[in-house]
């Protein structure tokens, strides 16, 4: 009844853009980061490997170890 024929998302959207962009809210969501960061380093593997599964995390470790080193261009080099 307010806000007429528009859609809601039109209003809202743009306001919400404008907090992401600003500085402030920025600094704000970095210093969480950062705290929560520190948290989940404090947890026991254990806990991470029952939340996600021991499988889950094996095969992110593969995907990560091939992404990060050239593993076939090491082994197909000739001697």
């Amino acid at each position: 009844m307010f806000i007429g024929n528009e859609k809601l998302i039109d209003k809202i959207q743009p306001e919400i853009i404008k907090f992401f962009e600003q500085s402030r809210t920025i600094d704000i969501l970095s210093v969480m980061l950062v705290k929560e960061w520190g948290n989940l380093e404090k947890w026991e593997i254990e806990k991470i490997e029952g939340m996600i599964g021991r499988e889950t995390i094996k095969q992110w470790i593969i995907e990560k170890t091939a992404e990060m080193l050239p593993v076939a261009s090491i082994l197909n080099k000739p001697e």
